[in-house]
């Protein structure tokens, strides 16, 4: 049992996540900044009727939530994916060739995959005698390409691209649902000679993100928030069906 009157906390760790009934094992969210636990109290409370001046005679109070919020600064595909429920699939840099655009100029003609800018970008007309000139007849952007009203592409006309495209990750959002995790924070309290702390959440469920930031002076976050299930399986007297938390002493 802790005897000093004072121990100061500053938490420092890793948070990681494993879907429960897979076979991925507890996975990192990457660097955090935020780990909070919360707590929603409902109270009944019984009045004083047999005396003036009223009070309270009895109260009761039960827990009827624990959540959570994780922090993320690791904009990875698989924290985006839990932060909107979503799908992640990967897709192999592969050789395109020929791939079919009708094209409106100075309007913006995604291409369907990703491309690797740093190889070649042919463009050339439906019939594929014609190789149009970048800079002149189009400009490439990060995933796709404009078509210049001052060059040699007639509006609304069909162009074939040929591209290498770059290994990329697809999150395919608001796709997943009821997925449930175990989280463990394995981390260490800096102010109290870096001793080690554990938290484990035993079954969680995350909410959808309420917002991300895709464009921002500032490094972007991944707000993760989540609640905080009871865990039947756990059934040992004195025992937490909801989480457990570990620190030296």
């Amino acid at each position: 049992m802790q005897t000093t009157s004072n121990k100061s906390f500053q938490g420092r760790g890793s948070i990681y996540a494993e879907e429960i009934g897979a076979s991925s094992g507890l996975l990192p969210f990457g660097n955090c900044s935020g780990l909070d636990l919360s707590t929603n109290e409902e109270s009944q409370d019984l009045n004083d009727y047999e005396n003036p001046g009223g009070g309270v005679l009895d109260t009761l109070s039960r827990v009827n939530q624990i959540s959570a919020s994780i922090t993320s600064t690791s904009f990875s595909a698989r924290n985006i994916a839990i932060a909107l429920r979503g799908l992640v699939n990967t897709s192999a840099a592969v050789a395109v060739a020929a791939e079919e655009h009708t094209v409106k100029l100075d309007a913006f003609t995604p291409f369907n995959k990703i491309p690797d800018k740093s190889k070649t970008i042919t463009v050339t007309d439906n019939a594929g005698t014609t190789t149009y000139v970048e800079g002149t007849d189009y400009k490439v952007r990060n995933s796709g390409l404009i078509a210049l009203s001052g060059g040699t592409i007639a509006d609304n006309s069909v162009i074939k691209v040929t591209y290498e495209s770059m290994t990329s990750h697809n999150i395919e959002g608001i796709t997943q649902q009821g997925k449930e995790y175990r989280i463990v924070f394995d981390g260490l309290n800096e102010a109290d000679s870096n001793k080690p702390v554990r938290i484990t959440l035993h079954r969680v469920r995350f909410s959808p993100a309420d917002a991300l930031s895709f464009i921002s002076d500032d490094f972007s976050n991944v707000p993760l928030n989540l609640t905080v299930l009871k865990d039947g399986s756990i059934a040992g007297a004195g025992q937490s069906q909801y989480l457990k938390i570990e620190q030296a002493a």
